[in-house]
């Protein structure tokens, strides 16, 4: 990850480099301690651009997983 490109109530986003690609990239992560509800709300969130596709006015969904118990 690089450097912060904002924060919210429930996580941070940075800008990352795809290791593969070399393309940059936004990886919303939620913070420690953020409370359960979070993580449900990110899973809908994920699930919605999802379903959405690709859609000129939203943001590409590349990934979303998880990495030492934070979601991402």
């Amino acid at each position: 990850l690089g450097k912060l490109l904002g924060r919210g109530g429930m996580g941070a986003v940075y800008e990352a480099v795809h290791l593969q690609t070399g393309a940059t990239r936004a990886v919303k992560v939620l913070t420690a301690g953020a409370p359960a509800s979070a993580v449900g709300r990110l899973r809908r969130e994920v699930e919605a651009m999802r379903a959405a596709g690709d859609h000129p006015n939203l943001v590409r969904l590349h990934d979303a997983g998880e990495h030492g118990g934070l979601p991402w």
